[in-house]
């Protein structure tokens, strides 16, 4: 049995704390100083909110000032569960805090720009995050097709947990292995992370052609969205590796779950899908953040608030091909311009 905590009681990371501890595992989910409501709700009657169902078994609850009692050099893994405007917090509390032994495992996806440079959340976190003794902190990632409520409900899912060590892997696989939950090892940290960001851009462009496609009649709609998803789909994955090859990471990486699979999944639906569905009907980004996604995180407008003015700069540098990234391009026009979403056809080629 492991000692496991969960910082963030958000949807995923409750969610996560169910194969945490089905797989034998000492459990317990700390909120942070934003999650105090959720935290007094699962005390009192172990419903999560957004999840909608209760939390059985013997996870146990603590509120944000709770936090450092839980946090001592006898933790064997702590899951980092908050969304990636928290990752500083996470940072201030566990510094000079965890064990040498003490694994972090990254449920936060997203990437980080550090003097105009793109930076990985688990490279972020393991030089940022020091030891009690002053050495740097051992850091893997979780990635791939997961749905909170799915997972839950103990529904499988085959995910990814990477690190460059394989043997970290193993033991992640070890530890959160259930009937249920499968993880596959992977050592291309680089090529996992970035996909984890970039299939949440690349989803609005997917997501979009049912926005295009809706002013047409039903039965021409239903074959034209089939037809025309599966380009963007397919162009999606040709950008995607570009990109995560210029990063570092291996092109292989993009075709498999953290790549093909998570942006198969996040395509579908949720707040990325309703974004591009509007973009792609003509609605405008920043319309759509001020009415119907009001007050709502869309992971994708994010990741290319964030990464669009680096691509773009990149492209017009010369250090990525303009004419192999025009996906991309259309999509950061959309987002950080506030233009409309063009999907250009004869450049998916």
């Amino acid at each position: 049995m492991k000692k496991v905590v969960i910082l963030g009681s958000g949807a995923m990371g409750t969610a996560f704390s169910i194969p945490a501890f089905d797989a034998g595992n000492n459990v317990s989910i700390v909120g942070t100083q934003y999650d105090d409501a959720v935290i007094e709700k699962l005390l009192n009657d172990r419903i999560h909110p957004a999840l909608g169902i209760e939390i059985k078994g013997g996870i146990e609850f603590y509120k944000s000032n709770q936090v450092n009692q839980l946090l001592s050099n006898d933790v064997d893994v702590i899951v980092v569960g908050v969304n990636s405007r928290g990752i500083d917090w996470v940072v201030e509390k566990l510094n000079g805090v965890i064990g040498d032994d003490t694994l972090i495992l990254m449920l936060t996806k997203g990437l980080r720009i550090e003097n105009d440079s793109i930076v990985l959340f688990s490279h972020y976190m393991t030089d940022a995050v020091h030891t009690i003794n002053g050495n740097k902190s051992k850091v893997a990632a979780i990635a791939g097709p997961c749905l909170a409520g799915g997972l839950a409900l103990r529904k499988d899912h085959n995910i990814v947990v990477a690190h460059e060590n394989e043997k970290v892997c193993e033991s992640l696989e070890y530890i959160f292995s259930t009937k249920y939950y499968h993880l596959e090892k992977n050592t291309d940290v680089i090529g996992v992370e970035a996909c984890s960001a970039l299939k949440n851009v690349f989803a609005l462009g997917v997501a979009s052609v049912n926005g295009k496609a809706s002013d047409s009649s039903s039965e021409i709609s239903e074959e034209m969205k089939k037809n025309q998803t599966a380009v963007i789909f397919s162009q999606a994955l040709k950008e995607m590796s570009i990109i995560v090859q210029w990063l570092g990471g291996n092109k292989e990486t993009v075709y498999g779950l953290s790549g093909l699979g998570d942006l198969y999944t996040t395509s579908l639906g949720g707040r990325n899908g309703k974004l591009g569905l509007l973009l792609g009907s003509g609605v405008s980004y920043k319309d759509a953040i001020e009415n119907e996604l009001k007050g709502i995180t869309v992971e994708g407008a994010d990741a290319t608030l964030l990464l669009g003015p680096i691509i773009k700069n990149a492209i017009d540098s010369n250090n990525l091909e303009r004419s192999k990234l025009p996906l991309f391009e259309s999509i950061i026009n959309a987002i950080c311009n506030d233009a409309p979403l063009e999907l250009t056809w004869k450049d998916y080629v």
